[in-house]
């Protein structure tokens, strides 16, 4: 991408911050550099052995898994939580690291000439936020989040005092109702007036 800088920030289109939010949220200044502040929830990732009913994202996730104990065997047991669906702090020089390494080479090529996800694939950032937090002294963030899950017969009214009382500083509006456009133009009317009011 044209004019991007070395640190940017990734985001989602149902990710919304509802607090000031400084650069050091999520960069810290280190040893002449900066390293990544992560927000993870806290649900932890699913555990071997994968299975066919599992989702593509979700064998993607345990793709990640298998290759992040190949390459950082001390943390091959560690706990390993569930990328929050928040702003992620990014770093071009990372992408350019993995791309010249052996063991992870076949794995990005394999990702890459996907055209929609399969079983085989890496979920790229969710494997480059461990990556980061494993190899290059990445740190867990403090800010609060919050996920919701927008589904069929949900009661907008619950999704939005979830928000209001725990009052996160980042959260996701996940979206489920793709497939019913007259349930998500409603939801998106109602969250529209919502957001609106806060």
């Amino acid at each position: 991408l044209p004019g991007l800088s070395e640190r940017f920030i990734y985001s989602n289109d149902d990710f919304f911050i509802n607090t000031p939010l400084e650069p050091e949220d999520f960069f810290l200044p280190r040893n002449n550099g900066y390293v990544g502040l992560y927000h993870f929830t806290a649900g932890n990732l699913p555990l071997p052995p994968k299975h066919a009913g599992m989702s593509k994202h979700a064998q993607a996730w345990m793709n990640n898994i298998e290759l992040l104990g190949k390459m950082f065997p001390k943390h091959r047991a560690s706990p390993k939580n569930y990328q929050a669906h928040v702003p992620v702090p990014m770093f071009k020089q990372r992408f350019a690291e993995i791309w010249e390494n052996e063991l992870l080479l076949p794995h990005l090529q394999r990702t890459a000439r996907s055209k929609l996800r399969t079983s085989r694939d890496l979920y790229l950032m969710g494997f480059l936020m461990y990556y980061s937090v494993y190899g290059r002294g990445g740190q867990t963030g403090r800010k609060k989040t919050l996920y919701l899950q927008l589904r069929p017969g949900m009661s907008f009214k619950t999704a939005a005092t979830q928000v209001v009382r725990k009052n996160p500083d980042m959260f996701c509006l996940n979206d489920s109702f793709s497939g019913n456009g007259k349930a998500s133009f409603v939801v998106s009317v109602a969250m529209t007036r919502f957001l609106n009011l806060m």
